[in-house]
């Protein structure tokens, strides 16, 4: 696994309330749920309505005009929390895209989403 704090992003802002984040990736990114791979580019991954179910989770484009996936994700803790938004990989192949694995919204420990996997225990 791959852990990242902005490192393959090149910037990233938030919203609190629905934990919107802009993040800007310098390479390809495998997302979850089908293998589809999003080119280099900026994108949104949102809370889809956080009243109703926090884990459901949107990968959008950066004016939000298309989704390319919404994801049942799995809630993920960390031991501290950073003022950026973190996310870790997991490698695929060589030369293949990164897979995204989980996304932690800046400044909380409690709100990580693992977006990999079909269990917990892919996480």
């Amino acid at each position: 696994m791959i852990f990242l704090v902005l490192g393959m992003l090149s910037g990233a802002r938030s919203d609190e309330e629905n934990k919107k984040t802009i993040v800007s990736f310098n390479h390809r990114v495998e997302i979850p749920g089908g293998g589809q791979v999003l080119p280099a580019g900026k994108y949104v991954f949102k809370v889809l309505d956080p009243a109703a179910n926090p884990n459901i989770i949107q990968i959008l484009s950066e004016d939000e005009k298309h989704s390319y996936g919404t994801i049942m994700a799995i809630p993920k803790y960390r031991s501290r929390q950073s003022e950026k938004t973190v996310m870790t990989f997991s490698a695929k192949g060589t030369g293949g895209p990164k897979a995204i694995r989980t996304w932690f919204y800046p400044g909380s420990t409690r709100r990580g989403i693992c977006v990999s996997g079909d269990a917990a225990e892919d996480c």
